[in-house]
């Protein structure tokens, strides 16, 4: 069950998280040059914003990949896949080498 919600629910809500946190923040930006405020000039571009949003997104979808993409310990010798004996394909393991 977390796996899907990992890989098909979170990719579906964080892009729709990240336009809703972009619009709040451009809502906010003009209420406040509305109400007579001098807003700084990167207040004023959405840049600062998106980028943000964007490098949170790749930390977020890199770290779930490192950790979806975690195995089988990878130590000792790989043996890869081969025929075996009785004709049935035998999968690529590791081997301890002691």
């Amino acid at each position: 069950m977390l796996h899907k919600l990992l890989t098909i629910g979170l990719p579906l809500i964080l892009p729709t998280v990240a336009y809703l946190t972009y619009l709040w923040f451009r809502n906010r930006n003009i209420e406040a040059e509305e109400a007579g405020e001098v807003l700084p000039e990167w207040r004023r571009l959405p840049w600062p914003i998106l980028i943000g949003c964007g490098a949170i997104l790749v930390s977020i979808s890199l770290g779930l990949t490192a950790y979806l993409a975690e195995g089988e310990p990878r130590t000792g010798t790989y043996v890869p896949a081969y025929i075996g004996e009785d004709g049935k394909i035998v999968p690529g393991h590791y081997i301890d080498v002691d």
